[in-house]
């Protein structure tokens, strides 16, 4: 893995992250997840079976089931039973998905060679020199402890972690922060803030499954 682990959270993300509103009731939504942003869309994990083809969430559902921003994985398993033979990432982001979202994002950043990577901590096996003693962790809501490893946009494509346990990071974050990437770790979609712009070219792009969001968006324990 060539993202490289902090050993000091920057001032500028511990600031960006800061713009986020605290939890309230236990309830999270969408505005105590991310910072302010014009738009927001959720982007949901392809479908993997295998090394087969992958699939849309709404073509696995079949016609009797709208896909929509509130969909859960439960909800597609429930009209059509044969999906639970599929598997959807949970807190990571499937190789097209994050391929889709870096090559569109990285063209609305005046950083794309310096963005910020957040990885769970509880995650055993990040990578080489990865650990308490060695990288900085910052808190995102819910209350949850992230490393901080830093890279190019390009390396959200990488995988991390042991054998069994691969990982691609959930939170992106560009060193201008005119973007953010990022879910709860028991999430099987991401959450994305941008500009009107960016976010009409993801939400345009057939390769994602993307659904336009406001921040008062329900952020569910996925499966849960």
């Amino acid at each position: 893995m060539s993202l490289t682990p902090l050993t000091e959270v920057p001032e500028f993300l511990s600031s960006f992250l800061a713009r986020v509103r605290p939890v309230q009731a236990r309830t999270v939504l969408l505005d105590n997840l991310l910072p302010p942003f014009p738009l927001y869309a959720r982007v949901l994990n392809r479908a993997e079976r295998g090394y087969g083809p992958t699939s849309s969430w709404q073509d696995l559902g079949g016609p009797g089931l709208e896909v929509d921003a509130s969909t859960q994985w439960t909800d597609i398993v429930g009209s059509n039973p044969e999906a639970a033979d599929w598997n959807v990432a949970m807190g990571s982001v499937d190789g097209s998905t994050a391929a889709g979202l870096a090559g569109i994002l990285g063209r609305h950043t005046s950083t794309p060679e310096h963005c910020w990577f957040l990885f769970w901590e509880g995650y055993a096996g990040i990578g080489d020199g990865i650990g308490p003693a060695t990288t900085a962790t910052i808190t995102v809501n819910p209350d949850r402890s992230m490393y901080v490893l830093t890279g190019p946009v390009a390396d959200a494509m990488e995988l991390a972690g042991g054998e069994f346990y691969l990982r691609r990071p959930l939170w992106w974050i560009p060193a201008d922060g005119a973007w953010c990437v990022g879910n709860d770790l028991y999430g099987r979609s991401v959450y994305v803030g941008a500009s009107v712009e960016a976010l009409s070219e993801i939400l345009q792009e057939p390769t994602l499954e993307s659904h336009p969001v406001r921040g008062q968006h329900l952020v569910a324990a996925e499966d849960f």
